[in-house]
């Protein structure tokens, strides 16, 4: 009986990884105000990272792909980033030095980036802890959910077709930049 039940739970957990060999049609408004949806892959391939902002490795990204953006051909490649974070979350990370969500920038020296970031939650969900603090969680999942990319952060490389090429779970930095950008570099190689 065991086995039927893992069967049961792993053969579409595994088969549902394979479902989206595009990407998902969607359309969704950047923290920008920039309205995308699949017509952003035409023409360029795309770096495409989902994440959650505070996430330790998703900060380190963050901050490489700005640099990386500023030497890439920008005619063949481009950047566009989901986070499971609301638009709010997004403004206090920029902008509200009083925030946690801003502290977090300053932790990880997190630059103000010139890529896209699509907010994909709508609302928070405030939970009281057992000690009697206070947890602010966004509520969503949708996107992130149908690519079966439960890590933060999953890129993925996504080409001028919309077909998802690559697919990277997790980011290790170092201390060394250039290294941290050729494995980015990496990503594109065929």
């Amino acid at each position: 009986m065991k086995k039927i039940v893992i069967l049961l739970f792993i053969v579409p957990f595994f088969m549902g990884m394979q479902r989206y060999k595009h990407f998902p049609k969607f359309e969704f408004q950047s923290y920008e105000g920039q309205n995308i949806s699949n017509e952003y892959f035409k023409e360029k391939t795309t770096i495409v990272v989902f994440q959650h902002l505070g996430c330790p490795p998703a900060m380190w990204l963050m901050s490489d792909l700005e640099e990386y953006r500023t030497r890439m051909d920008t005619s063949k490649v481009q950047i566009l980033v989901f986070t499971e974070n609301t638009k709010s979350q997004i403004e206090e990370f920029y902008n509200d030095s009083t925030s946690i969500m801003h502290r977090v920038r300053s932790i990880f020296n997190t630059p103000i980036v010139h890529y896209p970031i699509i907010p994909l939650c709508k609302k928070e969900k405030t939970k009281i802890n057992k000690d009697g603090s206070i947890s602010i969680r966004s509520n969503c999942r949708h996107m992130s959910w149908k690519l079966r990319s439960f890590s933060s952060p999953t890129i993925l490389v996504v080409n001028s077709d919309g077909k998802i090429v690559k697919k990277q779970k997790g980011y290790t930095p170092s201390d060394d930049l250039e290294y941290r950008l050729s494995t980015i570099d990496a990503l594109l190689d065929d």
